[in-house]
């Protein structure tokens, strides 16, 4: 399978993992919240996979069920 990955949607999952968060991340990327929400969601269609869980008002890095049926949350 082949994938075209944008730099600049990797740097922003990258942010996301390191601040916890999508507006934190947006903060330190110096954008809105949005944009990185839709870097995101490009990121997880250009990978056909779920990097994100919506949690209440909030959103989880890894899919509802990982790897082999795992948690889904992403080792750190």
């Amino acid at each position: 399978m082949d994938v075209d990955l944008d730099l600049v949607e990797l740097r922003t999952l990258v942010e996301v993992r390191a601040t916890g968060s999508m507006t934190a991340a947006a903060a330190a990327l110096g954008c809105t919240t949005g944009a990185v929400q839709q870097q995101m969601a490009a990121l997880q269609r250009s990978v056909r996979a779920g990097l994100f869980t919506q949690v209440g008002d909030s959103w989880r890095s890894g899919s509802p069920t990982g790897p082999s049926g795992t948690s889904g949350q992403v080792p750190t």
